[in-house]
């Protein structure tokens, strides 16, 4: 959704919210989605905690990072290829790195820790993003946060 209709645009209106719940076919997956929901729906006043199902709230990590999906990597032609054995959440520390080749042409980092949300070739084919880039904004430490509440 992102990369479509403005929702990648600042001057746009449009908002899209991507939260990277790990792997697909990973039951943990379905997991840390059930949680994200359950939080946006009682942060935003939606329903109460009492209407949740059960086992929805997850306890918080230790940390917590927020990622700003910056852009995306979009397949020119079926010649795109991964430098690597990619995931999801590799992040490469310089400006740079070769992460992949597009119609035999390195496709690079653009800045430092840079990291990669949702690399998929599954669905190449030209005009296809295969990959975002993100930008870690910031490393929210929970542990931390636990023990000044319970203070």
């Amino acid at each position: 959704m992102r990369d479509y209709e403005g929702f990648g645009d600042d001057a746009s209106p449009k908002n899209a919210l991507l939260i990277e719940c790990g792997q697909h076919w990973e039951a943990s997956a379905v997991t840390v989605a059930r949680d994200c929901t359950a939080r946006f729906l009682l942060l935003s006043g939606i329903v109460d905690a009492a209407d949740l199902p059960s086992g929805w709230i997850t306890p918080l990590p230790d940390e917590m990072r927020i990622v700003r999906v910056t852009e995306p990597v979009v397949a020119k032609s079926m010649d795109f290829r991964f430098a690597g054995p990619y995931t999801g959440l590799e992040t490469f520390d310089k400006a740079g790195t070769v992460i992949a080749w597009s119609d035999g042409q390195p496709v690079s980092t653009p800045y430092d820790h840079c990291m990669l949300v949702m690399p998929s070739l599954r669905q190449l084919r030209a005009g296809v993003t295969v990959v975002r880039l993100g930008r870690i904004e910031r490393r929210i430490d929970l542990r931390s946060r636990q023990q000044e509440q319970a203070r």
